[in-house]
């Protein structure tokens, strides 16, 4: 019997083949003639690339800057009187990355963890939460998923009522003081999908959860993929600015073999802390062949 291999994101499930046989029996001679035999391929899933520069590909090691003036800003929301983190939770985007990933299970899609999703800094943290979004060409599976750092995060009454994200302009914050009406339960980092598509709020657990992506190996008769990558977006020292990369090209057929993958921050968790430098090392763990 062939058995699951989980993978870290760089690496590539070996191949793994199930021999099955049409036998029949002769019970007068007690001979057994085995008249065929077939291969059937386990599913295999490979990154292939990462937009994100990091020097380990498994662990991203992220580093979120507040300074004075940011937190300043940040906590004229806190005063306006419809904010109730208490009701909802209200998130601020960090970064923006994209994975090429090839998976083969058509029936099964992307098994996916994530652990490690907080930022800290001397004992003061700010937990994050991460957005994976798939192709959606799989026949099961959620197309987007948000896990949280907290394992309980499923008995808190988050849902996707109740979780809101910040609306950009650009790349920044929105000039002026924030209120209410600056989040929404839809972004354009995600192209404007509404959250009532997300169906998973996940903790940071060992067990996967599956991905709605499937992608089989598009090469276009050349050897690899030859991708397009974008830079990062220019930080500034007089306004918040999120960290954004993508594949834009070169991801198989339309670009579809890419996972988009957005991280947040808690704002109730950023308006606790002091103005500082912040670090997450955030595993993402990928399986092809049906999670635990």
């Amino acid at each position: 019997m062939a058995c699951k291999k989980p993978t870290l994101v760089n690496l590539m499930l070996l191949l793994g083949m199930s021999i099955t046989a049409n036998a029949s029996i002769n019970n007068d001679t007690n001979v057994v003639t085995i008249s065929a035999f077939s291969n059937t391929a386990l599913p295999t899933m490979k990154i292939q690339d990462v937009s994100y520069v990091s020097d380990n590909i498994n662990s991203q090691e992220f580093k979120m800057t507040l300074n004075t003036a940011e937190m300043m800003q940040l906590n004229q929301f806190k005063t306006h009187n419809e904010y109730s983190p208490g009701d909802t939770l209200y998130l601020l985007p960090v970064l923006k990355f994209d994975y090429c990933v090839d998976a083969t299970d058509l029936a099964g899609g992307l098994d996916i963890k994530v652990n490690g999703a907080q930022f800290a800094n001397n004992g003061d943290t700010i937990n994050a939460y991460v957005q994976l979004t798939g192709n959606g060409a799989a026949l099961s599976g959620s197309q987007h998923i948000l896990f949280s750092y907290d394992d309980g995060a499923n008995n808190t009454g988050l849902n996707s009522t109740n979780i809101k994200r910040l609306l950009l302009s650009s790349d920044t914050i929105p000039d002026g003081a924030l209120s209410s009406s600056s989040f929404a339960t839809t972004s354009a980092l995600d192209g404007n999908t509404n959250l009532t598509a997300m169906t998973k709020v996940t903790g940071n657990s060992t067990s996967y959860t599956v991905l709605n992506h499937y992608h089989p190996a598009d090469y276009n008769a050349s050897a690899s993929y030859t991708l397009t990558k974008s830079t990062a977006t220019t930080r500034s020292d007089s306004a918040y600015v999120y960290d954004s990369t993508a594949i834009t090209a070169g991801c198989g057929q339309s670009n579809g073999g890419g996972i988009s993958v957005i991280v947040y921050a808690s704002m109730a968790d950023i308006l606790q802390v002091p103005a500082d430098d912040y670090t997450a090392s955030i595993t993402l763990g990928f399986e092809a062949d049906g999670g635990a």
